[in-house]
């Protein structure tokens, strides 16, 4: 297995477990650096690196864009070259970081985050809870529903459902960012 293969299939695995991670693509690399350009890695919040963009030279200015661009979701375009200072800067577009190696050489990255899908958490079984339900996916949420007595056949667009009593009680201490309410008023 070659090695985009290999991030391909981490990437997959790590989107399957709703995990963020960067896909790190060598646009440019100019002698004597040690990656070439289509060169590939995929990079996780913790620094891990699977694939290649260059060396131990190259790997903490990838890992600290990668960090920052997991936590705006922003791409980035990074270059690494020899600087006397090792200073980063912004020029343009580009953000500019110096190698203190001493072989030298320079590198241009693309920097792309990969986030998970935002979660939404519906509780109760009514039209409204079936309609986020259907809704939710088509703007990027995946669903979970939590009802008592539900049927899944009712939320086929849901991922995951509960609806056991010692399930729903449960359900109200999640920290999901966004919930709806959707019982009706007795």
């Amino acid at each position: 297995m070659n090695q985009s293969h290999q991030v391909i299939q981490t990437a997959q695995k790590l989107s399957r477990e709703g995990r963020a991670y960067a896909l790190v693509t060598v646009l440019k690399a100019l002698p004597p650096a040690s990656a070439k350009p289509g060169d590939k890695a995929l990079v996780t919040q913790a620094g891990i690196i699977e694939g290649w963009i260059g060396g131990g030279c190259a790997q903490p200015a990838v890992i600290k864009t990668v960090r920052h661009a997991l936590i705006d979701g922003c791409s980035r375009v990074i270059r690494i070259s020899p600087a006397d200072d090792g200073v980063e800067r912004a020029l343009d577009e580009v953000l500019e970081f110096g190698m203190s190696c001493h072989s030298g050489g320079t590198l241009e990255l693309f920097v792309d985050p990969v986030l998970p899908q935002p979660a939404l958490t519906v509780i109760g079984d009514t039209p409204l809870s079936r309609a986020l339900t259907v809704l939710a996916p088509r703007v990027g949420f995946s669903t979970m529903v939590i009802a008592h007595h539900a049927d899944a056949s009712q939320f086929p667009d849901a991922q995951h459902m509960l609806h056991d009593d010692e399930a729903i009680p449960e359900a109200f201490r999640l920290t999901a960012p966004w919930q709806a309410n959707a019982r009706p008023r007795c």
